[in-house]
């Protein structure tokens, strides 16, 4: 790690003890520089502000964040300070990608995320995190692309929440994702969702390549 990057640190102030000791060990691991570095604290709507500051407190006594962010990603509070902090930090540089470029990642992968981020929108604190979409067909043409995805989880009462009852979930989520779809890609988009179990995903080494990770 390069002292002369600024590095953010990120923390759920929601955390447990077990989780505050993991996240104690972490700081303990990283070489962060005092002079360079912040703290950003997420989820204080569902904190109260007595503890907030109890648990700014022991992390400061763990280690000096130069800057302490404390933000809400739900509502918003916080997020404008953070933000414009963060434009002074980013380094100039020439343009990596062309300017009308939006992602590096392909069409396929793409779509698989904007399904992804309608599952976490709509499913909020209900959604089971270890779970993966990924798009098996894709057939294209002049005016339409037909898409068939699947949400993998490793549970069967996982695939039940996001199904929903009487299917009501999926169905929400396959026409969020649809229009966001349409919109990017200036096309009709046939859309076909489906939900399996893959037990023990994270596992496996071909689907952690499929998320990008190495």
């Amino acid at each position: 790690m390069n002292n002369d990057e600024h590095i953010s640190v990120l923390y759920d102030a929601t955390s447990n003890d077990k989780k505050f000791l993991d996240f104690k060990t972490l700081l303990n691991d990283l070489n962060l520089n005092k002079d360079n570095s912040s703290l950003i604290i997420n989820k204080i709507d569902l904190i109260q502000k007595d503890k907030l500051l109890t648990i700014v407190k022991n992390i400061q006594q763990i280690f000096n964040f130069k800057n302490v962010f404390m933000i809400s990603a739900k509502n918003g509070h916080g997020c404008n300070d953070l933000v414009n902090f963060l434009q002074t930090q980013i380094p100039f540089s020439p343009f990596l990608y062309d300017k009308d470029q939006i992602t590096d990642i392909t069409e396929r992968v793409f779509s698989s995320e904007i399904t992804r981020e309608k599952l976490f929108n709509f499913l909020n604190s209900e959604l089971p995190y270890n779970l993966f979409v990924e798009t098996i067909l894709w057939k294209e043409t002049q005016n339409s692309i037909t898409i068939h995805q699947n949400i993998n989880v490793s549970k069967y009462n996982h695939k039940m929440i996001i199904i929903g009852k009487n299917g009501e979930n999926i169905k929400k989520i396959g026409i969020y994702s649809r229009q966001t779809l349409e919109k990017i890609f200036n096309k009709k988009i046939n859309l076909f969702i489906f939900v399996k179990i893959k037990n023990n995903w994270m596992n496996n080494v071909k689907e952690l390549n499929h998320l990008g990770i190495n």
